[in-house]
């Protein structure tokens, strides 16, 4: 079976912050109980908070003194959706939508950008920043409130070694 790319890794590191968003490690939701690959939005009578991530694709390239012919600098952005229903008779919602934003932003932006060494830590190349952001009401008559983010990671990989770095 052939290694892991460093996408998978870098989506599995990602993955592993998030789903840390519980209330018994301080956060404000266990939004982090139920992280998911994918956008879905939830289905009738479910009630339990969540976090959807999206790879939203490859960002513009950028030239690299690292880049040639065998090295290829990378940049991809990754959002991650927080949701939480909040029931009609709440008048402020948003303010569990800050919430939800504060818990993502607490959870993947970390003082330590190269996730665990998984990333080469330079300036130019290998760490993630942070990029848009925005909250979301209820629908009308709706329960479910959000809060995305958006994760700009920056790495290299050799070309046509997708696992190398």
């Amino acid at each position: 079976m052939p290694a892991e790319s460093m996408r998978q890794r870098i989506i599995a590191a990602l993955k592993a912050r998030a789903e840390a968003i519980t209330i018994e490690n301080g956060f404000h939701t266990d939004a982090g109980l139920k992280v998911t690959h994918g956008y879905r939005r939830p289905g009738a009578g479910e009630t339990d908070a969540r976090i959807a991530m999206l790879s939203n694709g490859p960002l513009p390239p950028v030239p690299s003194e690292e880049q040639d012919d065998v090295i290829v600098r990378r940049q991809w952005s990754i959002g991650f959706i927080a949701m939480a229903p909040v029931s009609a008779e709440v008048d402020d919602a948003l303010d569990v939508a800050e919430q939800l934003l504060a818990d993502l932003k607490r959870a993947l932006f970390l003082e330590d950008r190269t996730l665990g060494g998984l990333l080469r830590a330079n300036e130019e190349v290998g760490n993630i920043e942070i990029g848009a952001e925005q909250t979301a009401d209820r629908e009308p008559g709706g329960t479910w409130v959000e809060a995305a983010v958006e994760v700009l990671v920056t790495f290299t990989e050799r070309r046509g070694q997708p696992e190398s770095r």
